[in-house]
């Protein structure tokens, strides 16, 4: 609080949320709501994220476009989850008019801001032409980072393109490592197809015994 009166921004953010939620002190949701919408306008970024979410919550068409103009601005400034979260609301359509196009906007940008999930769902949007053009080399690219970050649907994903060349060219070598890589993050479907590459000898070295374990596994988690 000390902190917070004389204008620290990551002080007033976290008494603010203390005020909000309750915690170690009484609730305050008005004055939390104050507090943190001050330090959001003098640039802190949580306070920011935060702020968007509690004028979302509040339901009213008003205060639902100022959230709108929170979440752009963090965006303008380089916060990911403002990006993230805004296009989620463009793609869903839920709280604001369904905008496809300007929700792989939003993903993209996140994406290329290191926010794993964007980049997955970014991929997904351009494999399946999904609101915007399809784009498969691109997909890939998306699906590949998010894979390297390790998203177990991202390496499925890529490894499949891979394995049946879907708008890429097929590196049967390339797609079992990618398999194996969702294996070892114990996906069954990576488990699967990890394991007949091995009974096939397919991009990786034949090895039914070893087949056998992966396709076992994941068999027996369905």
């Amino acid at each position: 609080k000390k902190g917070s009166d004389k204008g620290d921004l990551h002080c007033m953010y976290n008494y603010g949320m203390k005020l909000y939620k309750g915690d170690g002190i009484k609730a305050d949701k008005n004055q939390a709501f104050i507090l943190i919408k001050k330090s959001a306008e003098q640039g802190d970024s949580k306070s920011n994220f935060r702020y968007s979410k509690m004028l979302e919550s509040k339901g009213t068409q008003n205060e639902l476009n100022d959230a709108i103009k929170y979440y752009k601005r963090g965006s303008k400034k380089g916060d990911v989850h403002c990006m993230y979260h805004y296009a989620n609301m463009l793609y869903s359509g839920k709280s604001i008019p369904e905008n496809k196009k300007e929700a792989a906007k939003y993903f993209k940008m996140a994406a290329d801001n290191n926010y794993v999930q964007a980049m997955y769902d970014y991929a997904s949007m351009l494999k399946n032409g999904d609101g915007i053009e399809e784009n498969k080399v691109e997909a890939a690219k998306y699906f590949k980072l998010s894979a390297d970050n390790k998203h177990i649907d991202g390496m499925y994903c890529y490894a499949e393109m891979l394995d049946i060349g879907d708008g890429i060219k097929v590196d049967k070598k390339e797609a079992a490592k990618y398999y194996k890589m969702g294996a070892d993050f114990n996906d069954p479907l990576c488990s699967y197809y990890y394991g007949m590459k091995l009974q096939k000898g397919e991009g990786v070295k034949k090895n039914k015994k070893e087949a056998a374990t992966y396709i076992q596994w994941a068999a027996d988690e369905g």
